[in-house]
């Protein structure tokens, strides 16, 4: 009989010293359920290796990481350890903040992509939904009535003296953030809401700049929180959910009918052919899709040199199991293409790419179509440094 704490008995408690795992140090291990070498054990890793790698980026304070996970053997001898294990009633979820003995992460198929298996070692390691924020009322409504019962108290609203905000601002788009229509009774109304209308809810690729903040200021990685990492800090980023993207569409002219004519267009709902039923982003909202080669997408400014992670998701729809349709990326207009992607896949697909520009240049997004099968992108960001090494 396992302990199951995570939605009957969560404990309000904020990210300090009697609650943080001490020195950073977090020994983790897999229940009997879990194949360490099989899917959820390198996802797991996967996971916790992204982390580790990004919070102990610019670490001030001493040469030693200021977070350190390692796998414990049973044989070992320790107060705590994160237990990974599965869930039961496709339920994810863990205590916020270490507990004492086995501390049970509870995985099943909604967190079952490495993304949500960093959200839920981010509330083990003692961060709190962001939306349970005391100050969430000014920023976002929660439609009680149309959460499944078994993930209420994830969306409760904790007192000032229960959660420690950091002086941080709100963050729509923390890991610790759900989404619009997560954890819905009915899909087709939302169970939480902006307040503000420009503003999308959460996200499913990555920690956001705010969660690996909060992670160096609890667990002491800097001396100065002014040299705080800015690690995601988005030169482009376009959910297409808003106005206010970077990227615009090249517009070429049409001889045929005399004019000029964007490539790209904004659509809602599914891709053809047993595509994606929504886009990326919630499933809910828009996506770029194109039927043409040769259409692009450019950010209209230029970026600075540098070394950049490009990250996206793309689909590309076709009848059959195989396409030759892909997505380029270029730095300019016929300049020679240095990523592209060509999986083909009923779901979308992520393209992480690192890239150095020695001088000023632009992104170019561009498509190759064959046989008709079309091609989608969305959630396009460019962040400074390298992408993780995962």
């Amino acid at each position: 009989m396992f302990r199951r704490c995570y939605h009957n008995c969560m404990e309000r408690r904020v990210v300090k010293l009697a609650n943080r795992w001490p020195r950073g140090e977090v020994p983790y291990r897999f229940s009997s359920e879990i194949n360490e070498t099989g899917v959820w054990g390198t996802t797991i890793k996967a996971a916790i290796t992204e982390i580790e790698e990004i919070v102990n980026t610019n670490v001030t304070v001493g040469n030693e990481p200021c977070l350190r996970f390692w796998q414990s053997p049973d044989s070992e001898p320790v107060k705590s350890y994160l237990y990974f294990h599965i869930g039961v009633d496709g339920v994810c979820g863990t205590d916020h903040g270490m507990m004492p003995g086995r501390h049970f992460v509870f995985l099943d198929d909604p967190c079952r992509h490495k993304s949500g298996v960093m959200r839920m070692i981010l509330i083990a390691l003692g961060l709190q939904y962001e939306h349970g924020r005391p100050d969430r009322d000014s920023y976002v409504t929660v439609h009680t009535d149309n959460v499944r019962k078994e993930y209420r108290a994830m969306y409760d609203k904790f007192n000032s003296s229960d959660m420690d905000v950091l002086g941080l601002p709100y963050d729509f788009e923390s890991l610790t953030h759900f989404s619009v229509y997560e954890n819905a009774n009915n899909s087709l109304h939302p169970t939480m809401t902006s307040n503000w209308t420009d503003s999308s809810l959460g996200n499913k690729d990555r920690m956001s700049n705010t969660d690996v903040k909060k992670l160096q200021i609890a667990y002491g990685c800097v001396n100065d929180t002014t040299k705080l990492l800015n690690r995601y800090h988005d030169v482009v980023g376009c959910s297409f959910q808003r106005s206010s993207c970077q990227l615009t569409n090249y517009v070429q002219y049409d001889y045929h009918n005399n004019q000029y004519q964007n490539q790209w267009h904004t659509r809602v709902g599914a891709m053809p052919y047993n595509g994606p039923t929504g886009d990326n982003s919630n499933g809910r909202g828009t996506y770029q899709y194109t039927s043409l080669s040769d259409a692009w997408l450019k950010t209209g400014s230029y970026i600075p040199p540098g070394t950049y992670c490009i990250h996206l998701h793309y689909c590309i729809a076709t009848r059959g199991n195989s396409s030759f349709s892909r997505v380029q990326l270029k730095t300019r207009h016929n300049n020679v293409v240095f990523a592209e992607g060509h999986y083909v896949s009923k779901a979308w697909t992520p393209l992480n790419v690192t890239h150095t520009e020695t001088s000023q240049w632009q992104l170019w997004i561009g498509s190759v179509i064959s046989n008709s099968d079309p091609l989608a992108v969305d959630d396009v960001f460019v962040t400074s440094n390298a992408c993780p090494s995962i």
